[in-house]
């Protein structure tokens, strides 16, 4: 695995995928740290956090590691996975590919 550089990301408050943060479309596991994140909660997960809410919930303190994937030709798609951050916050996002 090799890893990618983690990025700060500061939020505008509308959900963006992985891929296009990071620039990577698939990874083995990926991590998001707040950084600071006062405005509100942010989430990460599937395509609906910004219209119902789900995923997980990003607030100050967060820090989540999505485990890597064991099977050897299997990958997270960062296409699928995205994340609501409010304007002004930051969080940093790092992965292993």
């Amino acid at each position: 695995m090799l890893p990618v550089t983690p990025t700060d990301y500061t939020g505008d408050g509308h959900q963006h995928a992985l891929s296009e943060i990071l620039g990577i479309t698939q990874c083995k596991w990926f991590t998001v740290t707040a950084t600071s994140v006062a405005s509100g909660p942010g989430r990460v997960g599937d395509d609906t956090i910004e219209a119902d809410g789900g995923g997980f919930v990003v607030s100050d303190g967060f820090s989540k590691v999505f485990p890597p994937i064991a099977l050897a030709m299997s990958f997270y798609d960062l296409t699928k996975w995205f994340i609501l951050i409010a304007s002004g916050d930051t969080v940093s996002i790092g992965a292993a590919v």
